[in-house]
């Protein structure tokens, strides 16, 4: 892409906000910028994040119909998550790679994502997750305040 094509690049869509004043907000896209205004309780506010703050171009496969979303996600704030596109799967990952592209962001993928009612835990249900790498009081002290590392191709 051009140095021109880049500058010139913005993308505008309204969104739900459940907390807005009209239940939507408006996201305004560039290459370098996400922009977020909504309106609550009669105040016009607007956030401007750099999509470098931006963690990677999420497909998010819901089971067992196959729909598809794709998301900009912001990784420690999901009310910044941009949603970007969504379909069929075929439709969504065409799409996440030109995102991808665009904004020089990893693809992640989560699939088969299946949303069931939790079940209560009794005695006789074993403990699913057990931390077999040590004392978790331990390891929160040791990683406490660190970020995650994301790997690049």
């Amino acid at each position: 892409m051009t140095d021109l094509a880049r500058q010139s690049f913005t993308v505008t869509r309204h969104a739900f906000d459940a907390r807005a004043d009209h239940r939507r907000r408006t996201i305004h896209m560039s290459m370098t910028q996400v922009s977020i205004e909504r309106i609550v309780d009669g105040i016009k506010m607007c956030i401007a994040v750099p999509v470098a703050n931006y963690a990677a171009v999420t497909i998010r496969v819901r089971a067992p119909s196959g729909s598809a979303t794709l998301t900009l996600s912001h990784g420690s704030d999901s009310d910044l998550d941009v949603v970007l596109a969504s379909g069929d799967g075929k439709e969504v990952t065409i799409a996440a790679k030109a995102w991808a592209a665009v904004l020089d962001k990893p693809v992640v993928v989560e699939a088969g994502v299946v949303i069931l009612p939790a079940q209560p835990r009794t005695a006789a249900t074993p403990a699913r997750l057990v931390r077999k790498c040590g004392n978790p009081a331990r390891m929160a002290r040791r990683f406490a305040g660190e970020d995650e590392i994301i790997a690049r191709n």
